[in-house]
Order: C-alpha cells, then sequence, then structure tokens
C-alpha cells in the first residue's frame, strides 16, 4: 500500500524517481520554479508535507498489525 501511495504522489506532482519525491526537489521543473523562489518554496513544501503524512499513515498500519513487543520486532527491521 505503501508503495503504490507513493507512486501516486509521484504521478501527481511529476517526480522521475523516490529521491525526487522525498527530498521535494523535482529537476524537470527546477529551472521553471527557480523564477519564482515563493512558488519553488511552497511546492517544496506540498511535497514534503505529503510525503512525511504518507510515512505517518504507514508508521499506523505497522503499529496496528503488531500486537505485543515482540511481534513489532519482527517488522520493525524491515520498516
Amino acid at each position: 500500500m505503501y508503495g503504490e501511495k507513493l507512486s501516486s504522489l509521484m504521478n501527481y506532482y511529476g517526480a522521475a524517481n523516490e529521491e525526487e519525491i522525498l527530498t521535494g526537489i523535482l529537476k524537470t521543473k527546477e529551472m521553471y520554479l527557480q523564477r519564482d523562489n515563493r512558488r519553488y518554496g511552497d511546492m517544496k513544501d506540498r511535497i514534503t508535507l505529503s510525503v512525511k503524512d504518507l510515512q505517518r499513515e504507514a508508521m499506523g498500519w505497522f503499529d496496528k498489525s503488531c500486537g505485543d513487543e515482540q511481534e513489532r520486532k519482527k517488522p520493525a527491521s524491515a520498516w
């Protein structure tokens, strides 16, 4: 589910790879947006906020799926 939602965010914002969506720096739009620093900063903030919300949501899935402390240790390394 995380991968699908991350791919959806990448498509929405036009990110070419995971690095761009996680940092909020889109190489394809960088030159265009740098002319207007405010718009560039706003877009970067929106992207990073969207990714953080997704990560928070995924942690919620993780917490709900784990019962006791021993069960939480198993998928923690995968996360």
